[in-house]
């Protein structure tokens, strides 16, 4: 993407997190390669469009809101890090404040790997977090 400019990779950015705002996991996994890897938190390793859309669709079931506000990126060569507090809230429930890091390594206009660090539990304080969040049985382990 050496041909990409700066405007490029600020509206990759814009996009995939308005569709993480919007709740559009459609939109979310078109920004993916196919064989995308996904980790959000401790959550296991997601790979693959259909497993990273159906589980972000398990969380966006979860959250009635979820708004992203960058504080600052990093850019070398085809990886983005994303600094960001991010506002969820539950239905029923008081919205939180979180802040968290998404490092996404490109191919070819899409990311093929993503790795988002944030600490979800003040969120989900019962431990009921939905799967996206949670650490597979086997890294647990």
């Amino acid at each position: 993407m050496e041909d990409w400019t700066e405007d490029d990779w600020m509206e990759w950015v814009e996009n995939i997190f308005e569709a993480l705002d919007a709740k559009d996991a459609d939109g979310f996994v078109a920004m993916l390669t196919q064989g995308a890897e996904v980790r959000f938190g401790n959550g296991a390793l997601l790979e693959g469009r259909a497993a990273v859309r159906d589980a972000f669709n398990d969380f966006f079931s979860a959250v009635d809101m979820i708004s992203h506000a960058f504080t600052s990126q990093l850019r070398v060569d085809d990886t983005l890090i994303i600094e960001q507090m991010v506002t969820l809230s539950r239905p029923q429930g008081n919205a939180v404040v979180l802040p968290a890091v998404t490092v996404f390594e490109l191919a070819e206009g899409k990311a093929d790997r993503m790795q988002t660090y944030i600490d979800v539990s003040p969120l989900f304080p019962s431990g009921a977090a939905p799967a996206l969040c949670r650490a597979s049985e086997a890294v647990m382990a």
